[in-house]
């Protein structure tokens, strides 16, 4: 998963990832903007499809702490590298 620690203000990017697809769509958002999350939870689930037809990919958190910023929204396309959301940890 791209993701990127920023320690000097305890911030975590949640990245979209390297995966076989080159965009995806945003299928579910799982969290809400204030919630406490742990490492682990799912932040949102991508769609797309493979060689095998539609993908549900789940993306999770590496940080536990607290959604400070929710960069997508429902049906949105996102490609490798795009920002998804940030946590404060």
């Amino acid at each position: 998963m791209n993701t990127e620690k920023n320690n000097n203000n305890r911030e975590y990017k949640i990245c979209m990832p390297d995966w076989p697809f080159m965009t995806a769509t945003i299928f579910s958002i799982s969290v809400k903007l204030g919630q406490n999350i742990n490492k682990g939870d799912t932040f949102c689930i991508l769609d797309g499809f493979d060689d095998q037809g539609e993908a549900k990919f789940p993306v999770k958190t590496d940080v536990s702490g607290t959604v400070k910023k929710i960069h997508v929204k429902v049906g949105e396309d996102v490609g490798e590298g795009d920002l998804l959301g940030i946590i404060e940890y």
